[in-house]
C-alpha cells in the first residue's frame, strides 16, 4: 500500500492485567529488503475492551523505529518509502505474568485519514440500517 494516510488495528487485553504492553506496527519497504520502519510504541490500554491503536505514516514523529530498535540484529535505520507492507506487530511486555491474553483484530489501512469512521459516516449506516428494518416491516 501507498503510505499515505493512518495504519492500525484493534487489540483488547485482560483487565487488571499485571505490568504494561506497549505496541507498534512495522512497516517493511516495497523491495523486500526485510528493512523496517518501526510505529512509535503505545501503551495498551488494559481494561478488557477492544481499543483502536493507529498511526499516522504521514507524521515522521510517528515511525522513529527501526526493526531493529524492536528486536535487535542492528539493521539499518529507515525511513518509510513510498510503498510498503505490514512487515510485524511488535508487542513488548514488562512485569508481565507467564500467560498473558492478547486480542487483536481488524489490522486496517486508510489512505484518506484515520481508521475511525466519520460521525457522519455512521449517521449514513445508521439511517441505511434503520430503512430496512422499516421496509421489511411493511412486508410483514
Amino acid at each position: 500500500f501507498n503510505t499515505d494516510g493512518f495504519v492500525g488495528f484493534y487489540l483488547k487485553a485482560a483487565p487488571g492485567l499485571a505490568g504494561t504492553v506497549q505496541v507498534a506496527p512495522l512497516l517493511e519497504d516495497a523491495g523486500g529488503t526485510f528493512d523496517a520502519a518501526g510505529g512509535v510504541l503505545k501503551t495498551v490500554v488494559a481494561d478488557g475492551q477492544w481499543h483502536l491503536y493507529e498511526w499516522d505514516m504521514d507524521d515522521p514523529a510517528d515511525f522513529p523505529n527501526s526493526f531493529s530498535d524492536f528486536f535487535g540484529g542492528g539493521g539499518p535505520d529507515v525511513t518509510l518509502d513510498a510503498q510498503a507492507h505490514f512487515e510485524s506487530i511488535a508487542i513488548i511486555g514488562t512485569g508481565l505474568p507467564a500467560t498473558t491474553v492478547l486480542s487483536l483484530d481488524q489490522i486496517g489501512y486508510n489512505n484518506a485519514g484515520s481508521l475511525v469512521p466519520e460521525p457522519a459516516t455512521l449517521a449514513l449506516a445508521g439511517l441505511g440500517l434503520m430503512g430496512l428494518v422499516a421496509t421489511s416491516r411493511k412486508r410483514r
